[in-house]
């Protein structure tokens, strides 16, 4: 998930804006602590969704500012890596060229 228009934010802004980049999967289990009957149903179920967001990276924002251009490239290297841009690409090995004879003596 790409968070645009980080350009735009004042660096208070910014700094808030860290917790949304990052999600704690624990604000959610910790969201489960009341007593409600729905809670006390799903309660194994949502600490599990928690576990399997927080184990694997499921949810993460990449802010995008176009501004900085070492953002840009984080983020071009992030979606190539999702992508797997170039995984199929055969690898181009220089051929050894041997030593011609003839010109052993060339100064």
């Amino acid at each position: 998930n790409v968070l645009s228009k980080m350009d735009l934010l004042s660096k208070s802004a910014r700094s808030k804006i860290d917790c949304y980049l990052d999600p704690d999967p624990h604000t959610l289990i910790g969201e489960v602590e009341s007593n409600s009957r729905w809670n006390r149903k799903y309660r194994k179920l949502t600490e599990s969704i928690g576990k399997i967001i927080d184990d694997y990276s499921l949810v993460r924002f990449i802010p995008l500012n176009l501004k900085n251009e070492e953002n840009l490239a984080d983020l071009q290297l992030t979606i190539d890596n999702i992508i797997q841009y170039g995984e199929e690409a055969d690898v181009k090995m220089r051929d050894f060229d041997y030593p011609d004879p003839d010109n052993e003596n060339v100064d």
